[in-house]
């Protein structure tokens, strides 16, 4: 999956800390933008077949003063 990630200029892909990534991806804010974002993270762990349990929205770059906000739970029925 990290070099799909790559490709969507994710960074913070080091040390799975129990075997969980927090990648981050820049993404415009902007409705389309942020659905598109999601929709091929979700494609990318469906094809390396790995259980993504939350997306979120950081507000900000610095993880230190940022507020996220829920986009997406690995619990959501579509």
């Amino acid at each position: 999956m990290r070099p799909g990630l790559e490709a969507l200029g994710a960074v913070n892909l080091v040390g799975a800390e129990s075997g969980f990534v927090y990648a981050k991806l820049p993404v415009s804010v902007g409705e389309e933008q942020i659905t598109k974002c999601v929709a091929e993270v979700r494609n990318l762990a469906e094809i390396a077949e790995v259980r993504i349990d939350i997306i979120h929205l950081d507000a900000s770059a610095d993880v230190e003063v940022s507020k996220h906000y829920t986009l997406w739970t690995g619990t959501d029925l579509e």
